[in-house]
């Protein structure tokens, strides 16, 4: 298994809530630019239970809430091949925003891996 600050995709990907807490996701665009959004169940707080994530967008979520516990689940279109995954370094997308005139407050969350090949 192994963590990472932050990962895009060449591909499409579709985060969608089943249960849990809300997570709040921080994009990071291809030119510069960053947007937040939660994934939740209160759709009148502005919260979305399903986001589209462009390809080629950096990407880190953390868990918001009491429970700090998020089910849900990552699709990705057309589907992903190793070559289509990048792993993003906080701290330098971070410096790449801010040079670019961005907002530079990124969340440094941590977002981990899981191994399906684990018994």
């Amino acid at each position: 298994m192994r963590r990472c600050d932050s990962i895009a995709f060449a591909t499409i990907s579709f985060i969608n809530r089943y249960l849990g807490d809300p997570i709040e996701i921080l994009m990071l665009h291809e030119n510069g630019t960053s947007e937040r959004f939660v994934v939740g169940p209160d759709l009148r707080a502005g919260q979305c239970v399903q986001l589209l994530i462009p390809g080629n967008t950096f990407h880190t979520a953390r868990v918001i809430g009491q429970r700090r516990w998020f089910l849900g689940a990552s699709t990705e279109w057309p589907g992903v091949e190793k070559v289509d995954v990048e792993i993003g370094d906080v701290e330098a997308l971070a410096a790449k925003i801010s040079r670019r005139g961005g907002r530079s407050a990124i969340v440094p969350a941590r977002v981990a891996a899981i191994d399906l090949n684990r018994h």
